[in-house]
């Protein structure tokens, strides 16, 4: 059984009861990195709590994609159902939480934005809430 959440729009990065914004310069090509970020089986690798992403919609992935997410956090294991809003190559990846396997929020969003540095690099500003 999942807990549904409210199916929020972008606005919502604006008009959230909470927010947390990190921003942080990269040694890589916002290309690269939304590579990265776009490869859901890779995520594993590189951030410890996501224990499994499997894409639930077909190729190509884009706007209106989904996907689940199990995540382990000391001790919940958690699997969170994702739609994309916005997925522009190279730029900004934005989803939404469509559900949640335990009533942990109501709702949820994640945004990564890349904007372009000089020699190869790139700027993320990730923000959650």
């Amino acid at each position: 059984m999942h807990h549904t959440c409210a199916a929020v729009d972008l606005a919502f990065l604006d008009s959230a009861a909470w927010r947390f914004e990190n921003v942080v310069d990269l040694d890589a090509p916002s290309g690269e990195v939304f590579g990265v970020f776009a490869d859901g089986e890779s995520w594993p690798k590189w951030y410890e709590a996501v224990q499994r992403v499997v894409w639930t919609s077909p190729e190509p992935k884009g706007v209106g994609s989904t996907r689940t997410v199990t995540l382990s956090v000391t001790p919940l294991k958690v699997t969170v159902h994702e739609r994309f809003l916005v997925w522009d190559p190279g730029r900004r990846l934005t989803f939404r939480f469509d559900a949640v396997s335990l009533p942990l929020f109501d709702a949820g969003i994640e945004d990564y934005r890349l904007d372009d540095l000089s020699e190869g690099r790139c700027r993320l500003t990730y923000t959650v809430c």
